[in-house]
């Protein structure tokens, strides 16, 4: 019994670092179309909504998290969303995101601007904070979405 604990154990230890990787870290301005796809289901984001990414930044871990910036040329924030996820109605103005900006991500500046917005619970201990600005040429929305 003892002539296979060693090989085992070792085995193991070779094994383990596989285990733990989650997948990789994504932090872009320019998302790929699959990456964009991720974002929308997790996210709950109406598949026929059209959005214009800024930024993504997606950490793999045992509690996965995103933070997604995109444009919209649309002005109505419920054509957005899921509604069985995503109630609108609820939105405060003047909602802070609550997120460090100083982790090297240029292009998430919610601070810039007041925001409207809210924190939402998600099925499966999933949440997401959404800010969104009104311009003239549409919505800048801020999406983080983590698990917890």
């Amino acid at each position: 019994m003892r002539s296979t604990a060693l090989p085992t154990l070792a085995l193991f230890l070779l094994l383990l670092p596989g285990c733990l990787e989650f997948g990789p870290n994504i932090s872009t301005t320019s998302p790929a179309p699959e990456q964009i796809e991720k974002c929308r289901s997790i996210m709950h984001l109406r598949a026929d909504a059209e959005i214009h990414p800024l930024g993504l930044d997606y950490t793999s871990g045992p509690d996965d998290s995103a933070c997604l910036k995109f444009t919209t040329p649309q002005t109505d924030v419920a054509a957005l969303f899921d509604p069985e996820f995503v109630d609108v109605s609820g939105f405060q103005e003047k909602f802070d995101l609550l997120f460090d900006t100083s982790v090297g991500r240029s292009w998430w500046d919610p601070e810039s601007k007041p925001l409207r917005g809210a924190q939402i619970s998600l099925p499966n201990a999933e949440f997401m904070n959404i800010g969104i600005r009104e311009e003239e040429q549409g919505l800048v929305v801020y999406i983080m979405w983590t698990q917890t």
